[in-house]
């Protein structure tokens, strides 16, 4: 799974970059490479920014099965959030 980092360096299907004339008039959208010289990369992911990003969950590491239930116990919770890791939502759990 993926870290926050390395997933802003991926390319993204759903994002999109604004191609502009050499005039600064919009010209249309894209999500692909375009030419450097339009001043213009690569439409990444955008990792936590995105609505879509889900962060991956790991094994809680004070999880105790023998404890009684209580509501607000964090050791009640066989699996905590990972804010190391984390997906896309939209192409599912992986």
């Amino acid at each position: 799974m993926p870290t926050e980092a390395e997933a802003r360096e991926t390319w993204c299907p759903f994002a999109r970059q604004i191609i502009l004339s050499r005039d600064g008039d919009w010209v249309g959208a894209a999500n692909r490479a375009l030419p450097q010289e339009l001043g213009n990369s690569d439409p990444r992911c955008l990792a936590s920014g995105c609505a879509a990003w889900r962060w991956a969950n790991k094994r809680n590491p004070d999880y105790d099965e023998n404890l009684q239930w209580s509501g607000d116990d964090p050791r009640n919770d066989m699996y905590i959030e990972d804010r190391e890791h984390g997906y896309c939502g939209l192409a599912g759990k992986p």
